[in-house]
């Protein structure tokens, strides 16, 4: 199990606290992913940036935690849910409805009157916020001189990838129990793919382009009737079989 360090009583904190901000909890997990690995231990010298979303030390305080970024750094991610609630309560009331919405909060929250739009600006190299172009400026991939919201989503999306964010993606939405996949739910049926190695997108339940593409690759590759991403009971039990022969445990088919 990959998310051993994260308790049961983690993932509830996190529904909780979505429930709180109006969000959904995977896009909160999500920003976690980006910021720290959804490690609580993380911890970024530079600042000593440290937890889930990577508290700087006086925003610690702020917050009332007064015995230092070491000692913060070694609650475990359920102790430090509180904190990250607390953190994101004082926006709710601009919406914090996405995951970029989410980051903006924590990278420049005073943008986030800006507008949530994914061309709009939060800090540009010669002109608002250049101070912190400089040092998060891996956030522009494209170098166009400036970060914008949508900048913020794609690094969500790149960070939510990988066996460990399938884990917590299946913990987050119930589908994952001791490893076993159901196959009888959209996001199964991506952690099942993602487990034989294709690229259905983040495990969200969500069926998207990359989930279709998917599923549609795995169909031709397995010579099924069923095609073009329509997902019937002859691709469920073909990813079971295919799930049998890795060793992967399932449920559903």
């Amino acid at each position: 199990m990959l998310t051993s360090d994260l308790s049961d009583g983690f993932f509830e904190a996190v529904t909780a606290t979505s429930d709180t901000l109006g969000c959904a909890p995977l896009d909160l997990l999500g920003v976690m992913m980006n910021e720290s690995g959804v490690k609580a231990a993380a911890h970024n010298p530079n600042g000593d940036a440290s937890g889930l979303i990577q508290f700087m030390p006086q925003t610690l305080v702020n917050l009332g935690w007064t015995e230092g970024h070491d000692a913060f750094r070694s609650l475990s991610a359920e102790e430090q849910m509180p904190f990250v609630e607390r953190y994101f309560t004082p926006y709710v009331h601009q919406d914090l409805s996405s995951a970029a919405r989410l980051y903006q909060a924590t990278f420049l929250p005073a943008t986030l009157g800006l507008g949530s739009g994914f061309d709009v600006v939060i800090c540009d190299k010669d002109g608002l916020n250049s101070f912190a172009y400089g040092p998060n400026q891996g956030f522009d991939r494209d170098h166009k001189g400036s970060i914008t919201v949508g900048d913020l989503q794609a690094a969500v999306d790149r960070a939510c990838q990988g066996l460990r964010w399938d884990e917590i993606a299946g913990r987050a939405n119930g589908t994952f129990a001791d490893g076993v996949i159901d196959l009888t739910v959209t996001s199964g049926v991506q952690a099942a793919l993602a487990a034989l190695g294709y690229d259905p997108g983040p495990v969200d339940g969500r069926s998207g382009p990359r989930t279709v593409g998917a599923i549609a690759q795995f169909q031709s590759d397995n010579g099924l009737s069923e095609s073009d991403g329509d997902l019937g009971d002859e691709t469920r039990s073909a990813l079971g079989a295919a799930l049998d022969g890795i060793g992967v445990s399932h449920t559903g088919f």
